[in-house]
């Protein structure tokens, strides 16, 4: 929570700080700039090496300046690295149901975690996991802009290339080939019956169309925004 927290703040003064930074680089860029014509105009005029040398140390030292500016902005914005340790699956599970209860009360959904064996464990950083699945719901600190809906296709592709995790999860499909894997209903029925897969026995159809319905959400969210903007 604290990692969490820590983080938020960093988000809310981040306009501030942007500020500084462009100030901040703006100085040594100005002072580079400024040495590079004199030393070009010395150099031109064949000033002995002596007299250009210093020219260089200037340089050199602004950079070093502008590279430390842009390194602590570096580790300023960047998240907290992951630091894993065992934690209990029932717990973990309890924690992400209490952070999006409230935001899935307001849609009357009920969120209810058990775990029969509490003895599992996994290697876990809570504090992301439970900031990860804020931001999943809607209600975390991270920016939400409503045109951004994932692909689960594109996002399977993506991330299982290969295919392991689904083949692992879903061995009913573990025959079907990597170019249909994660969207099984596209492909022809001579792979999918060499798979042995049958849609709506063996794995079940598309529950939506999800170009279809990614267009019903944005025009639900745009509504919404231009409503609450009216009002």
């Amino acid at each position: 929570l604290q990692t969490m927290l820590r983080y938020s703040r960093k988000l809310a003064s981040l306009n501030r700080l942007l500020a500084g930074v462009a100030h901040e680089v703006k100085n040594p860029l100005n002072a580079m700039t400024i040495h590079l014509e004199l030393l070009r105009n010395k150099i031109e005029s064949g000033k002995p090496a002596a007299d250009v040398r210093s020219h260089l140390d200037i340089i050199g030292h602004e950079i070093k300046r502008l590279d430390s500016v842009v390194q602590g902005f570096l580790k300023f914005a960047r998240p907290e690295d992951m630091r894993l340790e065992r934690v209990s699956l029932a717990a973990l599970a309890r924690d992400v149901a209490q952070s999006v209860r409230a935001e899935a009360e307001a849609g009357r959904v009920t969120v209810d975690a058990s775990a029969d064996d509490r003895s599992i464990e996994v290697d876990a950083d809570p504090a992301i996991n439970a900031a990860s699945w804020q931001w999943t719901a809607g209600s975390g600190a991270d920016a939400a802009p409503y045109f951004r809906v994932f692909n689960p296709i594109t996002q399977g592709s993506k991330f299982d290339e290969t295919g392991a995790y689904v083949r692992r999860w879903c061995p009913e499909l573990s025959r079907v080939p990597d170019k249909f894997l994660h969207a099984p209903f596209e492909a022809p029925e001579g792979i999918l019956k060499t798979a042995g897969v049958v849609l709506g026995k063996t794995y079940p159809k598309p529950i939506v169309e999800h170009s279809a319905a990614r267009q019903r959400a944005l025009d639900a969210y745009k509504q919404t925004k231009e409503e609450q903007g009216a009002a």
